[in-house]
């Protein structure tokens, strides 16, 4: 019995000391020492049909534009709760240009 608690101690000793180990090589390839200002872009430009930053990784840009070209409206898009569940279901919206 008194065997048993040893072999367990060590197994969960080595099995902690094999986490922490494992942990702290996790974190120490994580950290980047290039500074800020090499990471993320400072200019975006158009090249061809792309944004590119000034390292000229293509920029992708994500979300939606919902305009108003009435004039009544203050140019101010009107809206209720349909419209944003349209959108939460991927319907596409047109409008007349």
């Amino acid at each position: 019995m008194k065997k048993q608690r040893i072999k367990i101690k060590k197994i969960i000793f080595f099995s902690y000391l094999l986490a922490t180990v494992l942990g702290m090589s996790f974190l120490v390839s994580c950290v980047k020492d290039e500074p800020l200002e090499r990471v993320l872009p400072t200019t975006i430009t158009v090249q061809g049909d792309k944004f590119t930053d000034d390292q000229g990784r293509e920029i992708i840009l994500n979300g939606i534009n919902i305009v108003s070209k009435d004039k009544a409206e203050g140019y101010i898009f009107q809206s209720g709760p349909e419209l944003y569940e349209n959108l939460q279901n991927g319907a596409s919206i047109a409008s007349d240009l």
